[in-house]
């Protein structure tokens, strides 16, 4: 008995001598001040690393500079970008030593906290800690995401939708790709028809960076459109009949699930908060219950500290549905994708084939 239990201490002694040393988690708060991402096309000194055109400053201020252009941030972009290098202890983190490649790219990542500084670097000997590959891929897919709205003071047009490209919408992190596809159908159809349109594409990952079979399945994807269904819900009426148009939104997530939604809420759900010309102009596209374009359409917004205050200004003549005349209706769209205000500033009848009725 005394040799067996002998055996087992010393086999216990050896599991635990033999076992790597893990880096502690437990109790460890890392208050980031600053993360420095940098690229270069030629080798810099590590110990003093430069900025250069490609570099990317994040700061606890909520700011994102990069060159001459600085931005602000939501509090919810900043932690998500660390929220993985939160609680970990930085002083144990390694770079991944292999034999030298090919050609002279650097790469540096500088991160400073209340209790000091720590740099790592992707060259031609050493591969980032992948944590830290990733906090830099998390950064440099926010900075992607500019121009962001002018805070000046002044107003500014915003374009039609689909002139905005993907990566100047915002997405949740663990979302790579989404898209709204519109289905029609006619007066007299019982059904939508399984063909449909791409209104708008969202997110920092291009479609066809996916695997072709990934891909195909996505696009084969059939359409939620049960009555609980409200996304771009509308109908278009003229003698003839009507024909209606009903949307659905389609993702891919970071584990390569596909995912889809049936209602505006769960469209405004995906993007964390509203702070892109491009989100501002899918909230109001989102809200808008028309089925085509009015004529001389023009949206125009000025960034405040709460949202964006809009200028919607268009002309309806006698040949479309609804009052005819020239409008300006001031509106305001909150940072939670909400409008709260839809007041009629002004309205003229002249120059627009407008009648007057006695």
């Amino acid at each position: 008995m005394q040799n067996r239990l002998m055996t087992i201490v010393l086999a216990t002694l050896l599991f635990t001598a033999c076992k790597p040393p893990q880096p502690k988690t437990t109790g460890i708060n890392n208050n980031i001040k600053t993360i420095t991402v940098s690229k270069d096309s030629s080798m810099v000194n590590p110990m003093s690393p430069t900025l250069g055109s490609s570099g990317v400053i994040l700061s606890s201020d909520l700011t994102l500079s990069s060159g001459t252009k600085k931005r602000k941030i939501t509090q919810s972009q900043f932690d998500r970008a660390i929220k993985d290098i939160k609680s970990i202890d930085l002083s144990k983190l390694k770079g991944k030593k292999h034999p030298p490649l090919l050609g002279s790219s650097y790469k540096s990542v500088s991160i400073k906290t209340d209790k000091g500084s720590y740099f790592f670097s992707e060259d031609s000997y050493t591969d980032y800690p992948p944590v830290i590959e990733r906090l830099a891929d998390k950064i440099y897919k926010i900075n992607s995401s500019l121009p962001s709205p002018r805070s000046d003071g002044k107003w500014h047009t915003l374009k039609e939708l689909k002139e905005y490209v993907p990566s100047n919408f915002i997405l949740k992190d663990d979302i790579e790709y989404l898209e709204i596809r519109l289905y029609t159908k006619g007066e007299r159809e019982q059904n939508y028809s399984t063909k449909y349109n791409v209104k708008v594409r969202m997110g920092q990952t291009p479609l066809e960076s996916f695997d072709a079979k990934l891909v195909k399945e996505f696009k084969d994807v059939k359409p939620d459109l049960s009555k609980e269904t409200n996304l771009k819900k509308v109908a278009f009426c003229l003698m003839n009949g009507c024909t209606h148009l009903i949307g659905n939104g389609f993702m891919i997530k970071s584990d390569k699930k596909i995912w889809k939604m049936n209602t505006t809420q769960d469209i405004l759900d995906m993007i964390d908060e509203v702070n892109t010309p491009a989100e501002v102009r899918l909230v109001l596209w989102l809200h808008n219950d028309k089925f085509g374009n009015y004529e001389k359409e023009k949206y125009q917004y000025r960034k405040v500290s709460n949202g964006y205050e809009i200028l919607h200004e268009y002309e309806n003549s006698l040949s479309n549905i609804g009052e005819c005349g020239r409008f300006t209706y001031e509106m305001f769209v909150g940072s939670d994708g909400k409008i709260s205000k839809n007041k009629l500033l002004k309205k003229s009848t002249e120059n627009v084939g407008c009648l007057a009725m006695d």
